[in-house]
């Protein structure tokens, strides 16, 4: 009942490289501006019926995505497609507007068409894998990542979202060696900090990650999840004072983030302040009431501390919970205690 509720890493794709907007008279050699209707008489006067062309089709659809116009978007770049269906550019953005909308299996068949129209046109690939790794498809994604990474070996987003699969996929050491090289890529990158300073700690790393958390915290001072990170590294080096430090850090500048309540939770009750962690526990339940570690572990407390009943309610809410979340092990263990508890 005591597992750690440890940051969760960032998901973001790094960047999506948007189509950039094409000159409007890139295809007026091949685009008709109109039809010339002759004169019937001499009172009459020829003119010109405007047709859309698929540039102005195209950037339209651009400048909808840049203003979240999502499905406008879309609209525009299937017409765009429809005039020529050759356009990769077309099919990338509207698979980026898909995504947005998340309809990410039509953002994969979009990318598809793109990379099937041009193989070297890397941002689609990762776009792709960023879609897969969404259904949590992480083989395909990392597949893509790779691609990716083979086109361009200087591309950071791609080593930044290989990373991101590999560490889905448990392989920690792959993991922080693409993060390490997103970093030598883009060295103020703070998100790649961050991820790899937690793959570092789930790794038993804890003296390197701590590094990491303080390179974050060097770049952003007031970043939440640095202070949250580093509290837990430092915790399990048994710096439990410095651990206190970094959530009473985080509580200050995030005053309803329930992660640092529990945290600084688990370090007060190995502290043997049963009573401090037990209030930081419900800290974490007044700000999220779905939060089943934190009954289990204030059950427990109050169950040791001789509250028979409210030890049975917390814990009974944390079986629920558990239950609901499809996190199978942790709810045997809350039955476990409930039988406990009721001899």
């Amino acid at each position: 009942m005591k597992k750690d509720h440890s940051g969760i890493k960032a998901q973001t794709n790094f960047y999506q490289k948007l189509g950039v907007i094409l000159p409007t008279s890139l295809w007026l050699t091949i685009s008709s501006l109109g039809v010339l209707i002759p004169s019937v008489s001499a009172q009459m006067q020829p003119f010109q019926v405007a047709q859309v062309t698929k540039t102005d089709l195209f950037n339209r659809g651009v400048s909808k995505y840049s203003n979240a116009d999502y499905n406008g978007a879309i609209a525009d770049l299937t017409a765009a497609i429809r005039l020529d269906s050759t356009l990769a550019e077309a099919y990338y953005n509207r698979g980026l507007a898909r995504r947005q909308l998340g309809d990410f299996t039509g953002a994969i068949a979009d990318y598809t068409n793109s990379i099937r129209i041009d193989p070297s046109y890397i941002s689609p690939y990762i776009n792709r894998g960023i879609a897969y790794a969404a259904q949590g498809k992480y083989t395909e994604a990392m597949a893509d990542y790779t691609a990716a990474v083979n086109l361009d070996a200087k591309d950071a987003a791609a080593y930044f979202n290989r990373a991101i699969a590999y560490d889905a996929l448990g392989d920690r050491a792959a993991a922080i060696k693409d993060y390490t090289q997103t970093i030598s890529l883009q060295p103020k990158y703070i998100t790649a900090y961050l991820n790899r300073g937690i793959s570092r700690t789930d790794s038993g790393d804890y003296k390197s990650a701590i590094a990491d958390f303080n390179t974050v915290l060097k770049l952003d001072p007031q970043l939440v999840a640095g202070y949250e990170n580093r509290g837990i590294a430092r915790r399990f080096l048994g710096d439990l004072k410095g651990a206190i430090a970094d959530y009473n850090r985080a509580i200050q500048l995030s005053p309803n983030n329930a992660s640092a309540y529990y945290n600084r939770g688990l370090v007060s009750y190995r502290q043997g302040n049963k009573q401090a962690a037990i209030d930081d526990y419900t800290q974490a339940i007044r700000v999220d009431s779905r939060f089943a570690r934190a009954y289990g572990n204030r059950g427990l407390l109050r169950y040791e501390l001789g509250s028979r009943e409210a030890a049975l309610d917390d814990v009974r809410t944390a079986a629920r919970l558990f239950s609901k979340q499809g996190e199978t092990s942790e709810y045997q263990k809350a039955v476990d205690l409930i039988r406990k508890i009721q001899q």
